[in-house]
This record gives structure tokens, C-alpha cells and sequence, in this order.
């Protein structure tokens, strides 16, 4: 996106949202949050027009529903595919592609404050059968805890 002064001061910051400038092979159609964001083809750019007539990027939050609309051909490109459903796509004749992300996710947890500030408690785990068990001397023992 380009940040021109003049339209920047026209619009103001809510508008560069609704209003953005760029220079790429498509132009701003529409936003409709929190379901799609449309985009046309723009017959100026300095490379010639895209392939395509316009893109439009569909919010679907849900895993089911993206598989479902590849599935159906509603789509042409999902993200976040579920791994599990992976082989089940390819044996449905759907090319799946993989990349490495770039996003790293991680959980702070605070442990000056209870129940974390117990050190047993940081180092409970659950078994396979639902059970919480302790570690007992570099392995856990088989006495659940209460």
C-alpha cells in the first residue's frame, strides 16, 4: 500500500483502511468486514493486466467450511488447512502445498501466581487414560493425584 499525503490527509487513518492506495496488478473493489475483501484487475499496471479479472478474499474462519468450499470448487486457494485432512484432500484429487510459516506461537505463563507459583503444579501431566500424574525421579510414577 501507498501512503500519498494528500489522500492521507483527506481520508484519515479509518479511511486508508477503507479507502487504500497501491500500485500492484489489482485494485480495491470493496471490503465487506468480516467476509470478504474484493479486488479487481487494473488494466494500468505498468506490467499489463493480470491473468485474471479480479480476486476476492473470502473470511471463513472455520476449517469445515474452507475444506468444503474446496471440496465443492468455491474456492480456488484455502490457508490453515488441518494436517489430518491433508491425505483426504489428495485422495479427493485436491494439490495440496505446503510452506514453512513464519508466525511463532507461545504461551506465557506467569508462575509468581497461584497455582502456577507451585512447582508441582508445573510439573503435572496428563496421561493418555485422563489421569494426572507426577513425575517421580526423572520418570512419573503411577499414583494419580488428588
Amino acid at each position: 500500500m501507498m501512503l500519498p499525503p494528500g489522500h492521507a490527509a483527506r481520508v484519515g487513518p479509518p479511511g486508508l483502511a477503507a479507502q487504500p492506495v497501491g500500485t500492484g496488478p489489482f485494485r480495491f473493489v470493496e471490503p465487506v468486514i468480516g467476509e470478504r475483501i474484493v479486488l479487481d484487475a487494473n488494466e494500468r499496471y505498468w506490467r499489463g493486466p493480470p491473468a485474471s479479472a479480479g480476486v476476492v478474499f473470502r473470511t471463513m474462519p472455520e476449517s469445515a467450511s474452507r475444506l468444503a468450499a474446496v471440496r465443492a470448487s468455491q474456492v480456488d486457494l484455502a490457508t490453515n488447512v488441518p494436517p489430518d485432512e491433508i491425505d483426504t484432500l489428495e485422495r479427493d484429487g485436491v494439490r495440496v502445498a505446503s510452506r514453512p510459516g513464519i508466525q511463532t506461537l507461545y504461551i506465557r505463563l506467569n508462575v509468581r501466581k497461584p497455582p502456577l507459583d507451585d512447582l508441582r503444579v508445573r510439573q503435572v501431566r496428563q496421561t493418555p487414560d485422563g489421569a494426572l500424574r507426577m513425575p517421580q525421579r526423572g520418570h512419573f510414577s503411577n499414583q494419580s493425584l488428588r
